[in-house]
């Protein structure tokens, strides 16, 4: 893990159970218990994964607060299917985004990666919150070749409230791995749901009379978010934007 990341609490837990390979891990250490406390002070839970593999290793216990489960019944379909309907498909994307990133990753037997990206969860309560999933991926032949993720959850909905849209962002920047405030969170494109749906139909070839019949509006507001979304991203057409989009996994 570099040193100038921002969750350097995480630190102490991959020196001390990376060797290991993240399992059997003694839930009372003391690394555990000084990470479980301060993480429950931020409302936040974590997991590690290997990405080769596809498998959780382990879950902080906050998951139990959230989702209502055992930390050991933690499986990535958890996740998915208490997604809010209108965010499955973003959250589909960035899902195999993530998986590539891993596998890009042992592919080159180097090197680090950061995803950040929001998408509405359901907790416990039932209520949907907007909850951030970072996630630090890092290839390591300790003890075994592979890519381990450190992913996080924060709830996010007192802030993300200030804004319309959704907060998605990868690359190799380590300082987008840490504590979120406004700052970070309108990093990455911030396109609101309808902006993303007409964002997929020029993905998909349609033009704007045939978004607006798909999409039951009128071609003026088809064209409206159409000026928005490259204003927003300072694109000039949106051949450009699509392109870059599909490179960056968010369509």
């Amino acid at each position: 893990m570099p040193a100038d990341i921002g969750y350097k609490m995480f630190i102490p837990f991959i020196e001390t159970f990376q060797q290991q390979g993240f399992t059997n891990i003694d839930t009372t250490h003391p690394v555990v218990q000084t990470l479980e406390g301060q993480l429950r002070q931020n409302n936040q839970f974590f997991y590690v994964a290997d990405l080769i593999r596809i498998k959780i290793l382990f879950t902080s216990e906050y998951v139990s607060d959230f989702f209502g489960i055992n930390p050991e019944d933690a499986e990535p379909n958890i996740y998915f299917a208490s997604t809010h309907p209108d965010d499955l498909a973003r959250h589909s994307m960035s899902r195999s985004k993530y998986i590539k990133m891993g596998s890009d990753l042992f592919a080159e037997g180097i090197g680090e990666s950061f995803l950040s990206v929001s998408f509405r969860i359901k907790n416990v309560s039932g209520n949907y919150v907007n909850l951030l999933f970072q996630a630090y991926l890092f290839y390591t032949e300790i003890p075994y070749p592979s890519v381990f993720a450190i992913m996080i959850h924060t709830d996010v909905t007192n802030i993300l409230s200030i804004k319309k849209g959704y907060h998605y962002d990868i690359g190799k920047d380590p300082s987008f791995f840490r504590y979120p405030d406004i700052n970070l969170l309108m990093t990455g494109h911030v396109f609101s749901n309808r902006e993303f749906e007409i964002i997929r139909c020029i993905a998909e070839g349609l033009d704007s009379n045939q978004i607006a019949d798909k999409l039951f509006l009128s071609v003026h507001t088809v064209n409206t978010h159409r000026r928005n979304i490259l204003h927003k991203t300072g694109k000039r057409n949106t051949h450009d934007l699509v392109i870059e989009l599909q490179k960056r996994g968010v369509i």
